[in-house]
């Protein structure tokens, strides 16, 4: 059995702190890795999944890591094993983010209060606390995913390991924009967000999903504000989650 690193791709989409590792294997295997708590601090913490895709020998695998430590040498634990189970590769791989540059906003560490450490620990857990701009930080406060794009303060929901959020870009309407996003922060798609004669949506809130998978969201009907016309408020909006429409 032979499975062969080919090359990794930093920040290949929105977020700094992921990265593509690619391999190839002659037989069918699944993976998991782990980013290694950085050594700088005695409470950090590691972060690991476990993908449940087994790949054919066909296939080039691509591996989207997560979690990565900005300005740090990433330590990453790449472990595969065959369709049986069984371990047949673990190797650790370096991903440096030292030479990236970082919005003078970003803040790396913040400094969290465990008044019930174990209960903290337990709901926590491998997860982190998203900000609205796209910002997450682990339970020792780290920051581990960061947008190079900025979304200002607008609805940050996440639902099936995807992340959705927009922003007021045309202000003329304040009208909104609304995106899903995956994990390394390529967007997925954009919602169409205006009615059908052109006004825009704005003011969205309160995201949830049916049970067939359906989005939906309060909003209202926003013409061009610098324009006389008239405002609908709270609409419930419906759209589907795999157009945008």
């Amino acid at each position: 059995m032979t499975i062969t690193y080919i090359k990794t791709e930093l920040a290949p989409a929105d977020n700094q702190l992921a990265a593509y590792l690619y391999f190839t294997s002659d037989t069918p295997v699944s993976y998991s890795y782990t980013v290694t708590k950085r050594t700088t601090s005695p409470t950090s913490v590691d972060f690991t999944y476990t993908s449940d895709l087994i790949y054919g020998v066909t296939q080039t695998i691509k591996i989207p890591v997560i979690g990565l430590y900005a300005q740090y040498a990433n330590s990453v634990q790449v472990v595969f094993k065959d369709d049986t189970g069984t371990e047949v590769f673990n190797q650790p791989f370096i991903i440096s983010t030292e030479d990236q540059e970082y919005d003078t906003s970003v803040i790396f560490h913040l400094d969290i209060e465990q008044t019930d450490p174990a209960l903290f620990t337990s709901v926590w857990g491998n997860s982190w606390l998203m900000e609205s701009t796209g910002r997450g930080y682990d339970q020792n406060g780290d920051l581990r995913f960061n947008f190079l794009s900025v979304y200002h303060l607008q609805p940050l929901r996440i639902h099936n390991g995807y992340l959705y959020t927009g922003s007021d870009e045309d202000m003329a309407w304040y009208g909104r924009r609304f995106f899903k996003i995956d994990i390394m922060g390529n967007v997925v798609l954009e919602f169409d967000m205006r009615d059908a004669d052109g006004n825009h949506y704005a003011n969205t809130h309160d995201v949830v999903w049916d049970s067939a998978g359906d989005i939906y969201m309060f909003g209202t009907d926003s013409p061009n504000r610098l324009t006389n016309t008239m405002a609908q408020d709270a609409l419930v909006l419906k759209f589907n989650d795999q157009t945008g429409k």
